[in-house]
């Protein structure tokens, strides 16, 4: 079950089956809208529809934020979340060899995963 249960100034409480966060609150976008977008979000992990529609988790990050995604999903639903971003890096990683790009330092992080997860491309 997902509620509401208290708006602060930038953030909001919420539970999500049972548990408590406090995320940031977005001043242009409605509670209501949120809370779907929760439990859209939750459907996507428990049933793992990310593979079907990769377009599915970018239209929740419009909603929600990337911060919250990833709370959520590691607060809350940690198997779930870790199954999907090894799914995410898995798939990336198959994007970018197939792309012929080299990297541009030695540096490696999961920022470019996450790019694609919540945005649907490759980072440059």
């Amino acid at each position: 079950m997902i509620e509401l249960i208290e708006i602060k100034t930038c953030t909001a409480l919420w539970s999500v089956d049972g548990i408590l966060l406090r995320l940031q609150r977005r001043k242009h976008t409605d509670d209501k809208l949120t809370q779907q977008a929760i439990e859209t979000y939750r459907d996507l992990l428990l049933n793992e529809s990310y593979k079907n529609s990769l377009q599915m988790l970018c239209e929740i990050s419009g909603i929600l934020t990337d911060s919250s995604i990833v709370r959520i999903g590691m607060d809350v639903y940690r198997e779930q979340f870790q199954k999907m971003f090894a799914y995410y890096a898995k798939l990336y990683t198959e994007l970018w060899e197939q792309s012929r790009k080299c990297f541009s330092c030695n540096k490696v992080s999961m920022f470019p995963v996450f790019e694609f997860m919540f945005r649907n491309r490759l980072v440059e």
